[in-house]
């Protein structure tokens, strides 16, 4: 059955399937068929999504771009649901020591599709010119029902504060 809306923001939360679009199935009226130059077709319509199918299953829940610093903050969230994109505080940021963070759900585990990877951390910048910026990431038990990250982030070998961006996918 197709859905009338933001699949991400359903409960529970999920990405989009063919069934949204009626099985991406259209089929193009035999006695009048659309000119393809000037009208949309079926074969476009069920490409089109077939194709946003296949992105919803590869898009970040939500992406957490981190300020590192002493008093780091988060910077950013994005994310397909209504209710966590643009809300810093669907989750929790803990600055164990310089380079050493943690990012935690601050959110049931309703609001958000389940993760079916583990998270991928990026590093933003490279302060001082530094050569060799890098960070790592470490799970950990169950935070309100998903997982939370460590994250360090390190600079030709020391930790440093380094702005940090991941993504929960």
């Amino acid at each position: 059955m197709p859905t009338n809306g933001n699949t991400y923001d359903l409960t529970p939360p999920r990405p989009p399937n063919l069934a949204d679009f009626n099985g991406a199935s259209k089929v193009d009226d035999g006695n009048e068929p659309p000119d393809p130059t000037t009208m949309p077709n079926s074969a476009e319509y069920n490409t089109m999504q077939k194709v946003l199918v296949a992105m919803g299953a590869v898009l970040p829940t939500a992406e957490v771009a981190v300020s590192a610093g002493a008093s780091p903050a988060i910077a950013s969230v994005l994310s397909p649901c209504s209710a966590v994109s643009g809300v810093p505080t669907s989750f929790v940021l803990t600055r164990v020591a310089a380079g050493d963070y943690w990012v935690e759900f601050n959110i049931s585990s309703t609001q958000l599709p389940a993760l079916v990877s583990r998270p991928k951390v990026f590093i933003n910048d490279v302060p001082g010119g530094g050569s060799e910026t890098g960070g790592a990431l470490y799970g950990t038990g169950p935070v309100n029902g998903w997982p939370a990250a460590r994250v360090r982030t390190f600079n030709n070998g020391t930790l440093q504060d380094i702005n940090f961006t991941i993504q929960f996918r």
